[in-house]
């Protein structure tokens, strides 16, 4: 990693190399905290970080054929249940690129912010091999960079499930443990995160076909969409999570993973979404007044409902209830509704 708080475009095989020299990569960085780099069998390089930068940092990577998985955990959602003594997180995401050899690779980070972060290169043949072994489980933008026929860089983005923060946790806050002993968990840990995102790609490819050629649908898959089913119904009074894990008979960790792999979202965003769209449509039909909109998406008032509604779309529902009047009026003085215009005969 090149010394500065922005470096210049660095071959990711000289970065390798690096490493595989016992370079220190950190040192130069603005970056306080704990890291750990690995070179790991089949040529993967996987690393952690966690801690801040001092000062803005930017990332330039030209990059080989290689699959880029990054597990990032929110900083600021971190909090110390105490009487449990264990880390919750309050999000965080997997970013999964495919990069053909030549593509350009940028990652930024601001000084201050938290960074929790875990992350590997894939040779695109040992993850054939090891992780995809099964051909009709492979992205079609998998199978491309194998064969060389990726042109383009290639990106898919998931809200970590609870079973990835776990993982996450166990790798960076886990107990002291003697060198040789360390370095072996570390190194289970970093496969068990690549197995997760495995799964998620896996997930992406599409869905699995019968011998017949009809999609295959596993029990937990109808478990799934009985649940995005009940969301997308019950928007007045959505169930908890544990509520509607317990009513499709499902764990809520299963439930969570499921919705991520299915939806690419978690059960709470999934239905936070709907209801939103749902309130859209019906402030733009303009036959409900805000205060009913609130009630019929799930919210006790209209303050709160505001709030919601401009975090999501990025303006309040002022905004919509205009675009829709002005969008029926438009429709009325075409069809020569309270004006002199008439509709205009195909």
């Amino acid at each position: 990693m090149a010394a500065g708080i922005g470096t210049p475009w660095t071959d990711q095989r000289a970065v390798v190399a690096a490493l595989e020299a016992g370079t220190p990569l950190m040192e130069a960085a603005p970056f306080e905290g704990r890291s750990r780099f690995e070179i790991m069998p089949g040529g993967i390089v996987g690393w952690w970080l966690d801690g801040r930068l001092t000062a803005d940092l930017t990332l330039r990577h030209v990059m080989d054929d290689t699959v880029s998985i990054q597990f990032v955990q929110t900083g600021g959602g971190r909090r110390r249940i105490t009487a449990h003594g264990t880390e919750r997180h309050g999000g965080g995401t997997l970013y999964i690129g495919l990069f053909p050899a030549g593509s350009r690779q940028i990652r930024r980070w601001r000084a201050g912010r938290p960074i929790r972060y875990a992350a590997f290169w894939v040779p695109p043949a040992h993850a054939a091999a090891v992780l995809f072994p099964d051909r009709t489980g492979r992205l079609p933008a998998f199978t491309d960079l194998l064969n060389g026929g990726l042109e383009a860089p290639f990106g898919l983005s998931v809200t970590m499930t609870p079973a990835m923060h776990a993982v996450m946790d166990a790798l960076i806050d886990g107990p002291p443990r003697p060198a040789a002993l360390a370095r072996a968990y570390e190194s289970l840990k970093l496969h068990e995160l690549m197995i997760e995102a495995a799964g998620v790609m896996a997930a992406a490819a599409g869905p699995r076909r019968a011998a017949d050629g009809v999609p295959a649908r596993t029990r937990h898959e109808m478990q799934i969409e009985r649940a995005a089913d009940i969301l997308r119904r019950e928007l007045a009074d959505p169930p908890g999570f544990r509520d509607l894990a317990r009513r499709v008979g499902i764990s809520h960790n299963r439930l969570a993973a499921g919705f991520v792999a299915r939806f690419g979202c978690t059960p709470h965003d999934y239905g936070k979404r709907h209801r939103m769209q749902a309130a859209r449509r019906m402030i733009r039909e303009g036959r409900h007044g805000l205060v009913d909109v609130a009630a019929l998406v799930g919210f006790s008032g209209q303050a709160a409902f505001g709030r919601a509604y401009t975090a999501f779309f990025g303006h309040p529902p002022g905004a919509d209830r205009r675009a829709g009047v002005g969008r029926r009026a438009g429709v009325g003085r075409r069809a020569g509704v309270g004006g002199r215009e008439r509709a205009i005969r195909p």
